[in-house]
């Protein structure tokens, strides 16, 4: 639970005033004119969002300050600041007003000042559903202890005389109405300008707080999701964009969707265009995720966010030939993906002057090379005979000068052609590879296993797969028709999990991802996130 401070108000479109928002209500009156404005949660979320979004993260004190155009003109300070009793800068303790319940006041422990508390009045359907309570609005503005819209001034209720323009009739006025009803004559009088001032006196915007539980307020996006992680409680981890579009975010979900903890913070490098490689699991509870600089590699904790350890690029030797070794290092890579052993699989950009391609490479975690596939275990002393030698080093010829296409691949694969291939390990060391509807697969000693054209006309994201070796993967049909397939160990394929369109729940998505609790999680642009119970069997659908 966290203290924010709110500062706001806006310009009137009738008449240029500026208008206090002393207190979170429905309607506020212009002090000037006198009209009426409603505020609806739209009016609102302009004045709070950012704050929501950014004080949890802020450190006390830390605020900031915007000017909105939009349905009203608005100017906005915002922070996180414990709330402060009225006038002072003494802190209100939370567990007095999270104990005061009713709403009411509570009274400076010396000066007796009171400060206006009430429980947040759900007006708005959910929309602010982590706000525990308001401190120190206007009280004036509350309804049920003022008018309800608008500011109350010490002078408003001094009634001052006003001669009828008509027929010189005196009216006293006290400016609860912009016009009034002379009782000589019956004309409608309207305030002039400068009375109506000296009724309603220009007021200014006065800081209020509120207590946030952000810990209890699911967390959404508005853009693409760039990748997606299952954590070991049933949660998830998001790397999406920031809202200025120019930073990933990434952040630890539960299963109900609250924030465990979030970071945006790193000098991350990641896009969904497949330019770079999306974060991957390491199979220890870490992420692994693109240093900034497209060298190193980052290794951050799913528990809390923490950097574990960052692996350090090496620049290869220009003068390096083919045949040696190369030295970790994240340039190029288009691919990535960690196996339960500790390695990691690189997929690598390989541009020279007679051909463009992919290369895979291993590596440990700390950043020495490893052999490509683990080899099955030979007899002591048995050594491989001619034609054996001659067929390996033929099979290794042929691999540099026919650089196959992911539906050609063989047993061992070290090279392919494909340009943009997604990849994913199983728990069992077994790799995936999908490109466009072609999904491969190989045992831990690289044979393959299967090689298998989806029933679509696109994917998207990386292949999951479960304990049992079935991998699912997001496919778009025709008009729009998102679902789920599932290929078994075999290669067998079947829906999983049918289009919106198909009486299903898939819709217009991003990526999947298959949780510790046997749910697939479908995540998409705009916050969607569809939790689909699993597994089905084929062409049924749960959840």
């Amino acid at each position: 639970m966290i203290g924010i401070c709110i500062k706001a108000g806006f310009t009137c479109p009738d008449c240029d005033s500026y208008v206090p928002m002393n207190a979170m209500v429905e309607s506020l009156r212009c002090p000037s004119c006198g009209t009426d404005h409603n505020l609806t949660v739209d009016h609102w979320k302009t004045v709070l969002d950012e704050a929501i979004k950014e004080a949890p993260h802020s450190e006390e004190g830390e605020g900031s300050s915007s000017t909105v155009f939009g349905n009203l003109n608005y100017r906005i300070e915002y922070g996180r600041l414990k709330p402060r009793y009225s006038g002072t800068k003494d802190d209100i303790p939370i567990e007095d007003i999270l104990e005061l319940g009713d709403d009411g006041y509570l009274s400076h422990p010396v000066t007796g000042e009171k400060t206006f508390v009430r429980k947040y009045p759900d007006i708005y359907n959910g929309e602010f559903s982590g706000i525990a309570a308001l401190i120190g609005e206007e009280a004036s503005l509350i309804p049920g202890r003022g008018e309800g819209s608008e500011l109350q001034v010490e002078n408003s209720s001094n009634p001052v005389a006003l001669q009828c323009p008509n027929c010189g009739g005196s009216l006293i006025v006290n400016g609860e109405n912009r016009n009034e009803t002379c009782r000589f004559c019956d004309t409608q009088v309207h305030l002039p300008d400068d009375l109506w001032k000296i009724l309603h006196p220009t007021r200014k915007a006065v800081r209020w707080y509120f207590l946030y539980d952000y810990s209890s307020t699911p967390f959404t996006w508005e853009s693409s999701v760039f990748s997606v992680i299952a954590t070991l409680d049933g949660g998830v981890c998001l790397v999406v964009e920031n809202d200025y579009g120019d930073k990933p975010i990434i952040t630890c979900l539960r299963p109900d969707r609250t924030e465990v903890w979030m970071r945006d913070d790193l000098e991350l490098e990641c896009e969904s265009d497949g330019s770079i490689p999306g974060a991957v699991a390491d199979y220890a509870g870490n992420i692994l995720i693109m240093h900034e600089n497209r060298m190193d590699l980052y290794a951050i904790s799913l528990e809390d966010g923490s950097v574990i350890s960052v692996m350090k690029g090496a620049a290869q030797n220009e003068e390096s030939d083919l045949n040696s070794i190369e030295p970790f290092n994240m340039d190029e890579v288009r691919g990535m993906t960690s196996f339960p052993d500790g390695s990691i699989l690189l997929l690598k950009s390989r541009d020279t002057d007679s051909d463009y391609y992919r290369e895979f490479l291993r590596f440990d975690r700390e950043g020495n090379p490893l052999p490509l596939w683990k080899t099955a275990e030979k007899a002591e002393g048995k050594k491989p005979g001619f034609f054996a030698r001659l067929f390996g080093w033929y099979s290794k010829v042929s691999q540099n000068r026919d650089i196959p296409y992911l539906e050609n691949l063989s047993d061992h694969p070290v090279k392919l052609k494909d340009s943009r291939v997604e990849m994913a390990s199983g728990e069992d060391g077994s790799l995936y590879l999908l490109y466009n509807e072609r999904l491969a697969a190989f045992d831990t000693h690289g044979n393959k296993r299967y090689s298998v054209e989806l029933p679509c006309r696109g994917t998207w994201g990386r292949p999951v797969a479960d304990s049992g070796g079935e991998a699912f993967v997001l496919t778009e049909k025709e008009d729009d028709r998102y679902e789920i397939q599932r290929i078994s160990d075999a290669g067998e394929v079947s829906i999983y999990a049918a289009s919106v369109k198909d009486g299903g729940r898939v819709e217009n998505s991003d990526l999947i991802v298959l949780t510790s609790e046997g749910k697939i999680h479908v995540l998409g642009y705009g916050g969607v996130w569809i939790a689909i119970d699993g597994p089905c069997s084929a062409g049924e659908e749960s959840g």
